[in-house]
């Protein structure tokens, strides 16, 4: 992963632009018996070697992030795809909200639909960082619908696109959701290949060649 956080960035709060300062984010693989667990004191009592950065996670094809409220994740998600397009990469930050509303494509700055129209004729991958599932449903939006337009807006580049989803760590529903990305954006599976010849078959192969050539000497 190509990482630009060693310089901080910009950011519009209440009309002022105030610096952004980059974060050594740690991520934690969310299971039932952490649910309430506090992550600082994972962190302080021994579990810092299971922990993930953003290097990690953005390895991952289908993603939700927790975090608690106020964390930054909205501006964080949108700086992660503002690095990577820095970097060259396919990126690109949208809202559950637009996104359920107004597609993929429809929820995107006219320059990223641009990008986005490119990314589908090509065969990069690129990383799209959704954000906020809490949110989202506060105005009665239904995820799933967002999620089926997300599906639509990447149709046949679905191997090559990273989706992560955020939401807060209060949400009970973050199994399920995770579920919902899962299933209504799968990953298509490698396309199956023949195994290797073994050194049986090479050798079966050699003989039927030696075979046929003799007939054919005859």
């Amino acid at each position: 992963m190509a990482r630009c956080a060693s310089s901080p960035s910009l950011v519009k709060v209440r009309g002022i632009f105030l610096p952004t300062i980059p974060l050594d984010r740690r991520f934690l693989g969310w299971s039932k018996e952490l649910e309430n667990t506090d992550p600082d004191a994972i962190l302080r009592f021994g579990r810092s070697t299971d922990l993930s950065d953003w290097a990690d996670i953005s390895e991952r094809r289908r993603l939700v992030i927790l975090a608690e409220a106020g964390a930054g994740k909205t501006e964080e998600m949108r700086e992660q795809a503002r690095w990577r397009i820095e970097a060259g990469q396919f990126a690109f930050f949208a809202t559950v909200e637009d996104v359920a509303a107004d597609g993929l494509e429809g929820a995107l700055p006219i320059g990223d639909r641009r990008r986005l129209q490119d990314w589908r004729a090509s065969n990069e991958t690129a990383w799209f960082f959704i954000d906020s599932i809490d949110e989202a449903k506060l105005g009665r939006v239904r995820l799933d619908r967002a999620i089926r337009r997300i599906a639509e807006g990447i149709v046949g580049g679905e191997r090559r696109a990273h989706v992560a989803l955020s939401c807060r760590v209060t949400d009970r529903d973050a199994t399920r959701d995770l579920a919902q990305l899962s299933e209504g954006v799968p990953v298509p599976r490698d396309p199956s290949l023949p195994p290797p010849p073994t050194a049986d078959d090479l050798l079966v192969g050699t003989l039927r060649r030696e075979q046929r050539r003799g007939m054919g000497n005859q």
